[in-house]
């Protein structure tokens, strides 16, 4: 005698009111749809030519254009991570190159009025590109001197950048001299006297500032990290 089957109804019909459908993202039924005029469309172009392609609207062929596109989507991803991490790396190593300092062995005993003056010597002997190096290391020791932030050669620009979170006029003026300097000393532009005048004002501008958050510093008794 067969084996009288269980009436499950009732229990599919109360798993199906508790499954929710979760409609996918608006910007991919869009690219399907895209998709799918770009295929009919090559499809009827190709048959206007005689030319059959047997299959060719298989609606799975649209789901493997998207896998393929998501392949290349995520490639793409990969590739300009790997190179905004690589351009990080190279920058910081620039960085911290120019901050090093250059060829004279007298460079590391100058302050920053001995840099400032070294900066228009180089300025009179056309030497544009050293010149406005000489400014930003002329700012580096100033910061230094007034108990702004201690000064070290291998700090690179991002760290000065970030230690004068607290000082936004002098953190902007810093930020522009040393992009300014980076450009004429690492990049393809070639120093001119409108570079030099340019950090020259920078560096006053800085100055300035510096000068007067020294001397709240001194009045608060803060001291420099």
């Amino acid at each position: 005698m067969p084996q009288e089957l269980k009436d499950v109804s009732q229990q599919i019909a109360e798993v199906a009111e508790r499954y929710h459908y979760h409609d996918p993202p608006s910007f991919l039924v869009s690219l399907q749809e895209l998709i799918t005029r770009a295929i009919r469309w090559l499809k009827d172009f190709l048959e206007s030519l005689h030319i059959f392609t047997p299959g060719f609207s298989d609606t799975r062929m649209v789901g493997n254009v998207m896998q393929i596109l998501l392949y290349m989507v995520g490639i793409v991803c990969a590739v300009l991570l790997i190179f905004a991490v690589w351009s990080r790396l190279h920058r910081l190593t620039a960085q911290s190159q120019l901050a090093k300092g250059g060829a004279l062995t007298s460079e590391g005993m100058l302050d920053s009025a001995g840099w400032l003056q070294e900066a228009g010597k180089l300025k009179t002997q056309g030497k544009y590109k050293e010149s406005c190096r000489a400014l930003y290391f002329s700012l580096l020791r100033l910061l230094d001197e007034k108990g702004i932030f201690a000064f070290a050669p291998t700090r690179t620009n991002y760290e000065y950048w970030y230690a004068l979170v607290r000082h936004k006029e002098i953190q902007r003026y810093f930020r522009e001299l040393a992009d300014r300097v980076e450009l004429v000393w690492f990049g393809n532009k070639n120093a001119d006297a409108a570079d030099y005048d340019y950090c020259l004002e920078l560096l006053k501008k800085a100055t300035r500032e510096t000068e007067a958050a020294a001397q709240a510093m001194a009045a608060s008794g803060s001291a420099a990290p």
